[in-house]
């Protein structure tokens, strides 16, 4: 339909992911348990898909260049969009752990009152206030929260909460960028090595030629 933009090139992407993973999966199983030596479950079974899985990896290359080639990133609307849709309020619930010294459940079941009330009004997660987390936490404890409306608004910063996973895979600037010059690094040396072979698959292409000329010149 017109007016629906769908991710195409992305869930190809990752059907063709699926795909290969299948092929892995199968040559495995078909070279598990068997003898050294010839036999037609390595040589015809197991190699029976390596064609096809190729042809669906060259395709998934081709998608993801087109795809982040021409992909434009909408920050501001990406991160109002996080400001609204829920995504950040596990974080207030570790905050609820971190401040008014509670479990994590208890801390689950104040924050699923605060949403589930929103939720009911129309309301998104840029509503969310100490006014009704305390309440929340009035019905399930009894109790007042320690939590400010800048602690709460601290809690539900995605940028924050990004910022803050500093952990090796994390989600810092830091970390992010650490990952990708590994990777950038990784590509590197792969293209080192394919360039090697490629050149080392010339050489021995000459060294046949040379060799066949001096048969048919015998």
């Amino acid at each position: 339909m017109p007016q629906k933009k769908n991710p195409f090139t992305l869930e190809h992407m990752k059907g063709l992911a699926g795909h290969m993973e299948g092929f892995v999966v199968g040559i495995y199983s078909c070279m598990k348990n068997i003898i050294y030596s010839h036999s037609k479950d390595t040589s015809v079974e197991a190699t029976r898909y390596l064609y096809e899985a190729m042809h669906d990896m060259e395709i998934d290359f081709t998608l993801a260049n087109i795809t982040i080639g021409t992909l434009k990133v909408k920050k501001d609307r990406m991160r109002d969009n996080a400001l609204r849709n829920f995504c950040t309020v596990t974080e207030l619930a570790n905050y609820l752990v971190r401040y008014d010294d509670i479990s994590f459940r208890q801390a689950h079941h104040i924050v699923a009152d605060v949403v589930g009330n929103l939720c009911k009004e129309g309301l998104d997660s840029s509503h969310i206030d100490r006014t009704r987390v305390n309440e929340a936490m009035k019905e399930q404890l009894g109790a007042e929260t320690k939590l400010t409306d800048e602690l709460i608004k601290e809690a539900l910063d995605p940028s924050r909460i990004a910022e803050a996973k500093k952990c090796i895979g994390g989600t810092s600037a830091e970390e992010v960028k650490r990952q990708l010059d590994l990777l950038e690094e990784q590509i590197d040396a792969d293209e080192k090595v394919l360039a090697d072979r490629l050149m080392y698959l010339a050489q021995a292409k000459e060294e046949l030629n040379v060799a066949v000329k001096k048969l048919e010149n015998s």
